[in-house]
């Protein structure tokens, strides 16, 4: 829960195998997530062993591409207030999430204040930051 409101991540999975454990674990140290999903997307072997070992849910999207795997996973999230999608890999640091510095996009439902938000990551440009106080 992060201020109130239910927060779930989404983190697709393609070729992240060595690395989707210690992005789950970081997520999971937060303190602040409800619900993370990794959607697997055809992904290399070792994904789901490493997964397993998590509180991440896994889910198999058979649809080949980023975006099937996004819509996917925000599918799997309706009972979230807010989601964000994250990389499956470490070029991201989690802890830029926790400091507000979101390297992700943020899918803003049920508020009532717009279809969604999207820094990227060169520009540290975020659109609702009063939803990241």
């Amino acid at each position: 829960m992060w201020q109130g409101l239910r927060l779930a991540v989404v983190l697709p999975t393609y070729n992240e195998a060595l690395s989707i454990q210690a992005v789950v674990r970081g997520f999971e140290q937060l303190g602040i997530v409800d619900d993370i999903v990794v959607v697997n997307n055809n992904a290399a072997h070792g994904t789901s062993e490493a997964v397993s070992g998590t509180s991440a849910r896994e889910i198999h999207e058979r649809r080949q591409g980023y975006g099937s795997a996004i819509q996917r996973g925000l599918a799997e999230t309706g009972e979230a207030d807010l989601v964000v999608h994250f990389h499956g890999n470490t070029d991201l640091v989690i802890e830029s999430f926790a400091a507000t510095k979101i390297n992700a996009v943020l899918v803003v439902m049920n508020l009532g204040i717009g279809s969604g938000a999207y820094e990227d990551r060169f520009s540290n440009a975020v659109m609702f930051p009063e939803l990241l106080d």
